[in-house]
């Protein structure tokens, strides 16, 4: 059993994200999603940064959280124009689920545990219905979709957003560890869970 067999998973989508899937978001609502997204990668990639100062393995793993730091930002100046981040912009706000979810992430992210457990559910999340996603978004927004990059699927040279094998790999871990990574991926799969409900709330007010 690998790390990412240990990522919390619904079996029922969120309404948010069964509303993508279907193709039925606006490119504005579709940003609203990446605006989350931005604010955990950017914790985690903060986390990351601290810890490879001191841990050679976390540099592959912290490169993997740029990647997709990278390709949101990149999205989001598609989507938005490239002043979204401007604070007199009127782009989509950091959601409080959103906010509870970074400081989660940041605060369990102050062990290695915590950090590879954010980041393997992130992975997983956004990694495995990307190709589907792409194929959605391509569909639902012609041409502008060509110009998105986080939800694409894995090139011949792998994933685009990499996990580290010698960190995911559980032979390196301990048990004690594999349980606490685990415990705090259940809770990262639990806030992932709130940010899609809140943001489906959201559509429902509109």
């Amino acid at each position: 059993m690998d790390v990412f067999s240990l990522v919390a998973r619904d079996d029922v989508p969120p309404v948010f994200l069964r509303l993508l899937l279907a193709g039925a978001l606006e490119p504005r609502e579709y940003a609203e999603l990446l605006v989350q997204y931005r604010e955990i990668y950017a914790a985690l990639d903060r986390a990351a940064a601290a810890h490879a100062a001191d841990d050679p393995r976390l540099l592959r793993l912290r490169a993997g959280i740029r990647a997709g730091l990278e390709d949101l930002e990149a999205d989001l100046a598609v989507l938005l124009g490239p002043g979204w981040a401007d604070p007199d912009a009127e782009s989509p706000e950091v959601m409080p689920a959103t906010r509870a979810y970074s400081a989660c992430a940041s605060a369990a992210a102050a062990s290695v545990e915590g950090l590879v457990a954010h980041h393997l559910v992130r992975h997983a999340a956004d990694g495995l219905g990307a190709g589907l996603i792409h194929l959605t978004l391509g569909e639902a927004y012609g041409p502008l979709a060509g110009r998105l990059a986080f939800h694409t699927v894995a090139d011949s040279a792998g994933s685009k957003k990499p996990g580290d094998a010698a960190i995911a790999d559980p032979s390196a871990w301990t048990r004690e560890q594999r349980e606490r990574v685990a415990a705090e991926a259940a809770v990262a799969g639990a806030c992932d869970r709130a940010l899609l409900d809140e943001l489906g709330a959201a559509l429902a007010r509109r």
